[in-house]
């Protein structure tokens, strides 16, 4: 009977060590401002607490641009790098008609792999990434 409860904490505790990657932060070096179609793209950082490999595909992450019909209501910022880091990139372009005063992502959920294969350090697949709760913060923001 100890064997069996020790082989089931050693799992339970290499789970908790070696688990998937999470995201610690979701940032930009593109200054807090106005920005409009034509001022060039903004690059969004989301870091993670590992290194990933992005082997096929590419992650997306939906913004909120508070958009109303007939413009579309989301945005979607395109992967664009970082394989082989902890830091992958994605890129917004400006559309007509897009507002926000603070750019923001939709949702914790917002990180898509879209069809994506991620490998976390070891290799192993990444099922999903879950970002940090929303507090009404632009990313843009210093």
């Amino acid at each position: 009977m100890k064997i069996i409860h020790r082989s089931i904490f050693l799992v339970l505790s290499l789970t908790l060590l070696y688990g998937q990657p999470t995201v610690v932060s979701v940032s930009s070096a593109n200054a807090n401002g106005t920005y409009s179609k034509g001022d060039g793209p903004i690059d969004i950082n989301v870091t993670l607490s590992e290194t990933v490999v992005v082997v096929s595909g590419t992650p997306q992450l939906t913004l909120e641009t508070g958009l109303v019909a007939p413009y579309p209501i989301d945005a979607i910022a395109n992967y664009t790098g970082g394989s082989g880091t902890n830091v992958l990139t994605f890129r917004y372009t400006i559309q007509t008609g897009d507002y926000s005063a603070d750019l923001q992502y939709k949702s914790t959920s917002a990180l898509s792999l879209n069809g994506a294969s991620i490998n976390d350090s070891n290799g192993d697949p990444v099922a999903s990434f879950t970002l940090p709760f929303i507090l009404f913060k632009s990313f843009t923001d210093k």
